[in-house]
């Protein structure tokens, strides 16, 4: 009988027998891919380094005899079953099971997939600012590992017993560590893991200065500088500048070092008078992502106190005044400017004006005003940001004489006395007329109607 392998026939199995004699053949072909075909295939995936058995079995009468080749090559083994160890390729083995009336075959296809190191790192990512204490610890759950340790530059362990090593580091003072933890196997390999260390330093100090070491100016641009010394990693900086407590600029680092270096940033400004007496600072901040501190990191230039030169300004515009003759005047300029301004009058001088000067106010006093004294009146105020001028035009009116103002009352007086005596004689006149009347109608006799 030819034998055939030992599979749970499906519906799809094909069964033949042939009596010759007394040996019965049954040739069993059964393959779930494949139905109609006589040989057998098995694909199957193993990890690199581990052990894995293949197994054929077939029957037959009398009973076969194994045969197996794995890439060509005879192997020794003549059972039902094939052991490969420690898989470090991919293999095909085939299993061959010979009869006088013929032989069945059954392919497998062995996979070797590369094997993970079996370590784990406790953290596997750390962000620690240099100077500062570090521990990491490297782990394995495996059974085939029979030693461990770090290598490292500093904080190395010796070979040490699974399952757990520690790298301890009391005080980081390396820009790029790079300790890596390995383990060795009871198969002779080795493997290692390695950390993520994000090792940062916050900046020396930081500090904001003029660039162009000249006067802030109105209207004019101007430079102002940030200066962050010796700070790691500048990939991961940001700073910030403010106007007050304003956010005005934020500027990112492109460039990538591991090691300590200078940035600066600059801020342009269109100057204001209204930025005289304000403060701007900046603020050099540290991004280390999710693994980072909770804060981020950050140091602050001290203020910088901006002193703006604008020209002056005056309180009120030009303007005329009219005033009356005799009567007193008081002329003020003033003008808001950085520095203070020099302000003086032009004008007309007379005997009975005088100027004063009160802080940065400039008073013209006139008492007794003169048609003398009209004119333009001009107010210069001057400092080194530039120049303003103001003028004042006084227009003098004559007072009416008091004796015109008399007459004039006098004859507005006689001339209401007058009306009110004419209104007076003229009711008088017009009561005894009505009283004349009435006392005639009395002396008419009565006449008496012959009708009556």
């Amino acid at each position: 009988m030819t034998p055939h392998l030992l599979h749970p026939p499906p519906s799809s199995c094909m069964l033949s027998a042939t009596m010759l004699g007394f040996l019965m053949l049954i040739f069993s072909l059964c393959d779930a891919l494949e139905p109609k075909t006589k040989n057998r295939t098995h694909v199957m995936s193993s990890s690199e380094g581990t052990n894995i058995m293949l197994t054929c079995e077939a029957v037959g009468n009398p009973l076969p005899v194994y045969g197996w080749t794995c890439d060509g090559e005879n192997m020794l083994e003549n059972t039902n079953s094939l052991n490969i160890t420690l898989v470090n390729r991919n293999t095909t083995c085939t299993c061959t099971a010979p009869s006088i009336l013929g032989n069945i075959t059954k392919t497998f296809y062995v996979h070797a997939e590369p094997r993970g190191c079996p370590l784990t790192l406790t953290p596997s990512e750390i962000v620690v600012k240099f100077g500062d204490p570090i521990l990491i610890n490297c782990s394995t759950s495996a059974t085939d590992v029979e030693g461990m340790g770090w290598e490292a530059p500093f904080g190395g362990t010796g070979f040490e017993r699974p399952p757990v090593v520690t790298w301890r580091v009391e005080k980081l003072e390396e820009w790029t560590p790079s300790p890596s933890c390995y383990a060795t196997l009871v198969d002779g390999s080795q493997c290692t893991v390695s950390p993520l260390i994000a090792v940062y330093k916050t900046p020396d100090f930081v500090s904001v200065s003029d660039m162009g070491h000249v006067p802030m100016v109105e209207g004019r641009e101007h430079d102002l500088k940030c200066d962050v010394i010796s700070v790691a990693p500048v990939q991961i900086l940001t700073v910030k500048w403010y106007r007050g407590n304003e956010t005005v600029l934020t500027e990112t680092f492109n460039e990538s070092t591991a090691i300590p270096v200078n940035a600066s940033s600059t801020l342009k400004i269109s100057t204001q008078r209204d930025y005289n007496g304000l403060t701007f600072r900046c603020e050099a901040e540290l991004h280390l992502g999710p693994k980072g501190p909770k804060f981020l990191p950050n140091t602050s230039s001290p203020p910088y106190t901006a002193v703006v030169l604008y020209a002056p300004e005056f309180k009120n515009g030009n303007e005329s005044k009219e005033v009356l003759q005799g009567e007193n005047v008081t002329l003020s300029c003033s003008a808001d400017s950085n520095p203070p301004s020099n302000i003086r009058w032009i004008y007309t001088a007379a005997v009975n004006s005088n100027v004063t000067t009160e802080g940065q106010q400039k008073t013209i006093s006139i008492t007794g005003i003169t048609s003398a004294n009209a004119g333009i009146y001009i107010c210069v105020a001057e400092n080194e940001a530039g120049r303003n001028t103001r003028f004042v035009s006084l227009v003098i009116k004559d007072k009416v004489p008091l004796l015109v103002i008399g007459v004039l009352l006098a004859v507005f007086a006689i001339g209401l006395i007058v009306l009110l005596v004419f209104i007076y004689y003229r009711k008088r006149k017009n009561w005894h007329s009505s009283f004349d009347i009435v006392s005639n109608a009395t002396d008419v006799p009565l006449t008496v109607s012959s009708n009556a």
